[in-house]
């Protein structure tokens, strides 16, 4: 009887020693998982960022058609609705608005653009978004799809009902 008392009592001892030790070390371990998972959510919105807005926004967020985004003052919120929704130029990008990106995505692009990191932009591997046309035929029609789509002129332009048709 008087073993199980000890080792009721040893047990006990090292939960009380435990806790204390494993609550100490809790705020550090969250703000760890905290800093990861925004970095990962960081670089998937950086892809998103070059493949999608770098054309009117510029490579490194200064701005060309589209206002600058880095070092943006709007909130999270403010950029997510933006981004969402549109403007009076920008096309909605979110799918409940007519556009091609889930709400996962775009508060991954939120993510990219407040905690703007630019070794986080790699351009050698965005490809333009192909369009849905079939096929040109060969010739000067051709050759000039292929410059508009290489251009990424279909983020604001139509052709053959494919594009923002913004412009």
């Amino acid at each position: 009887m008087e073993r199980k008392i000890l080792i009721g009592l040893a047990l006990t001892l090292i939960i009380v020693i435990f806790i204390p030790v494993y609550l100490i070390n809790e705020p550090a371990r969250q703000r760890a998982a905290l800093a990861r998972q925004t970095h990962e959510k960081a670089e998937i919105g950086a892809h998103q960022y070059a493949a999608t807005c770098a054309l009117c926004h510029g490579e490194n967020g200064e701005g060309l058609v589209g206002p600058p985004l880095y070092e943006t003052k709007l909130s999270e919120e403010a950029l997510e609705r933006s981004i969402s929704r549109g403007g009076e130029v920008m096309p909605a990008w979110a799918v409940e608005d007519g556009g091609p990106l889930k709400k996962h995505e775009i508060h991954n692009l939120v993510t990219f653009i407040k905690n703007w990191d630019n070794s986080l932009l790699d351009y050698s591997t965005t490809e333009p978004e192909a369009t849905h046309a079939p096929a040109p035929e060969p010739g000067p029609a051709s050759e000039g799809r292929k410059i508009f789509e290489g251009l990424q002129c279909v983020v604001c332009h139509k052709i053959d009902g494919d594009g923002a048709g913004l412009g």
